[in-house]
């Protein structure tokens, strides 16, 4: 860099003519701009920014022959493996410096986590679990947007309809996310609530006579006050069934009945005894 004086002149052979003068003025580069990597997870952008007192220019090849952004800041493409892009800034004069080369990390996202649905009775929640390395994430939406639980193991709220849950994995060291699992919950109807008749009235010391009817297949359960199951008979084609409680004290009792399909349990319908 610096100024330089040429001059010409022209022989004829014989003589030299006078002189022309030439100056010449050689402009400095200017500086490598100043930037810095950064670090992203495999199927993201990244941000580059560079320091530079003109016009900054992004390559994506140390040649700096495919120009790919220009400006201080410059958004990459989709990334998957680490990628160098190198910055150069261009000064009024048009001179154009050495390369600064900025490195893309892409840390890779971990697999998607294992996980198996399940079948519920309607009205139940299910307790949904998953494998994963890191940290587990459920999502009630496709998206991955709405978190509604942290950890390998989830229970839903209680359920009437089929739901599907999505499951990820996070790398606790890089933050990176694996792709979402569906976890589908199916839910099985609940058969229906069997007929207890009318309450039921005996003498102290009669066996106490209890009787519903059902849908025709399955169990028919009687449960005592507590909940507790004390008989049970498989209708068998025959809607109707009893069950002798026995002969119980004076007083006021509370029993109930529902029907068994083998999967789920109807609502309680309630047998009061007096």
């Amino acid at each position: 860099a610096g100024n330089y004086n040429f001059s010409v002149r022209e022989d004829d052979g014989t003589c030299l003519s006078d002189i022309a003068a030439i100056s010449v003025t050689v402009n400095a580069l200017p500086t490598a701009p100043t930037a810095t990597g950064t670090t992203i997870c495999s199927g993201e952008t990244a941000t580059l920014t560079a320091t530079v007192t003109g016009s900054a220019n992004w390559y994506s090849d140390a040649a700096l022959t495919n120009l790919v952004g220009t400006g201080s800041v410059f958004t990459t493409g989709t990334l998957t493996a680490n990628t160098d892009f190198f910055v150069t800034q261009t000064d009024a004069n048009g001179c154009e410096s050495a390369a600064t080369t900025v490195t893309v990390t892409v840390n890779p996202n971990p697999a998607a986590p294992t996980a198996a649905g399940t079948a519920i009775c309607s009205g139940e929640t299910a307790t949904l679990t998953a494998t994963g390395t890191g940290t587990i994430n459920w999502f009630s939406d496709a998206a991955g947007t709405t978190l509604v639980a942290t950890g390998a193991s989830f229970t839903t709220p209680n359920l009437t309809q089929n739901t599907t849950y999505y499951v990820q994995d996070m790398n606790t060291t890089t933050g990176c996310m694996s792709t979402l699992t569906a976890v589908t919950v199916t839910i099985n109807p609940l058969p229906n609530t069997p007929n207890a008749g009318t309450p039921v009235l005996v003498c102290a010391g009669d066996d106490v006579i209890l009787t519903a009817a059902g849908s025709g297949t399955g169990d028919l359960v009687f449960f005592n006050s507590t909940g507790t199951e004390v008989g049970r008979v498989t209708m068998a084609g025959n809607p109707t069934a009893t069950f002798n409680a026995g002969a119980l004290a004076a007083g006021n009792y509370n029993f109930s009945v529902r029907e068994d399909d083998g999967t789920c349990l109807s609502d309680i319908a309630a047998i009061s005894v007096t």
